[in-house]
């Protein structure tokens, strides 16, 4: 057989191609409620449409193609890393994408272009460490198609100087109309300092072994 390889066969073989050879990797999996599935160490999305199917997956040369039966539904390029999730976000709900979508960094560049008043406040809500605060922060910023970004940034100032950085203050003065009113004229919201509180009483008075005074 060596005989035969070096007088006949050797000539007739041909050079190695360049590139390794772009073989295919395949399977069949059903797409769970994350609309991930696995593929070569990581999870590619499909469309919320087919959560519970079972699909086809190729992966070959720079992309990931997903098929339910023949018909294609997602394309991706092709991750050579692991563990990395590669998502589209056409393929969540509506509903969901918004929130995908407006993420807290998001929210603060866009309360940014409204004003800096927008922003203090959009800021302050996003910085509770201790209640979610994002939802409050999307129905502000809706503000701005109800009525439009400038009056919500002088609504915004005019919470702050009340010291009332909230969703609930921004929205009662909106609904009333007082966003334009002179502020330093205002008596009917709430007193700014305990000094012009009649009520305020001192730390020391409140804790005393007498009680209040």
């Amino acid at each position: 057989p060596y005989r035969v390889f070096k007088e006949a066969e050797q000539k007739e073989l041909k050079e190695l191609p360049a590139q390794p050879l772009d073989y295919t990797t395949a399977s069949r999996q059903h797409l769970p409620p994350d609309q991930h599935v696995l593929i070569e160490d990581n999870w590619y999305s499909a469309p919320y449409e087919y959560i519970g199917k079972k699909l086809n997956i190729y992966a070959q040369g720079q992309l990931v193609k997903i098929y339910s039966e023949s018909k294609l539904i997602a394309t991706h390029k092709r991750s050579m890393g692991k563990g990395e999730r590669i998502t589209t976000l056409l393929h969540y709900p509506a509903q969901k994408r918004f929130w995908l979508e407006n993420t807290p960094a998001v929210c603060r560049e866009k309360a940014g272009k409204v004003g800096q008043s927008c922003f203090e406040v959009v800021d302050a809500l996003l910085s509770d460490k201790v209640q979610d605060r994002l939802p409050g922060v999307h129905r502000l910023l809706g503000f701005r198609d109800k009525y439009d970004s400038e009056r919500l940034e002088k609504a915004c100032k005019r919470a702050i100087y009340y010291n009332d950085k909230s969703y609930r203050r921004v929205k009662a003065i909106l609904a009333a109309g007082r966003e334009s009113d002179p502020i330093e004229s205002d008596n009917e919201l709430i007193p700014r300092t305990q000094k012009t509180n009649e009520f305020a009483r001192d730390t020391a008075v409140m804790l005393s072994p007498g009680g209040v005074q």
